[in-house]
């Protein structure tokens, strides 16, 4: 017994110890939570302030019905960006969107992977815009100069975009064809050699 009454430690770990196998087994637990989640993406994009009606989920082959015009959003100057108003469904190529945000760990992989579409495909082939919701240009140029974004970042605070095709996490990346047309959607980290191969499709 030791001085206040409670039975002296026999030296061996505890369940919770540094080493135990309960905190091996959290340890591993949480990393596995945590590659699942760069894997899916993040959830919780910026509020809208003016929700307005909620469009229907446009998944592939599916057809978006807003206008072009409403379709275009202002761009941030910075990188490659003009900071332009620029059409997320341009008449004449493909778009890749790219829909982000600066808070959202997957979304710093993605911008790798998204480089390697800019530099094998022509700007007058591929259309690609990044669109996030959030409102802090500051946030945005400093996320897209650290990660040498080369295409037109764009901000979309009242989640116009996000409302038409049904966002509802990042990143999400879809490709749209002139008509509307989403011929591919995904929703999490998206590897290069399948980003490329939809790309492909959309331009045969």
């Amino acid at each position: 017994m030791n001085r206040a009454g409670r039975p002296e430690s026999d030296g061996a770990p505890t369940g919770d110890g540094a080493g135990s196998p309960t905190r091996t087994r959290r340890q591993a637990l949480a990393a596995a939570a945590a590659g699942v989640a760069t894997l899916a993406g993040c959830s919780g994009l910026v509020s809208d302030p003016d929700p307005g009606p909620t469009a229907e989920g446009r998944g592939a082959g599916e057809t978006a019905t807003d206008s072009q015009d409403s379709l275009s959003l202002e761009t941030v100057a910075v990188g490659g960006s003009s900071g332009e108003t620029v059409s997320l469904r341009p008449a004449d190529r493909p778009v890749l969107l790219d829909f982000f945000a600066t808070w959202c760990a997957p979304c710093v992989p993605q911008m790798e992977t998204l480089r390697a579409v800019r530099s094998t495909f022509a700007p007058a082939d591929l259309r690609m815009v990044s669109v996030t919701s959030e409102a802090d240009e500051a946030a945005i140029r400093e996320f897209w100069q650290r990660h040498d974004g080369a295409w037109p970042v764009a901000t979309d605070p009242r989640s116009r975009a996000v409302r038409e095709y049904s966002v509802t996490g990042v990143p999400t990346l879809l490709v749209v064809t002139p008509d509307g047309t989403v011929t591919w959607r995904h929703t999490g980290l998206a590897g290069r050699d399948t980003l490329l191969e939809q790309v492909e499709r959309a331009l045969d």
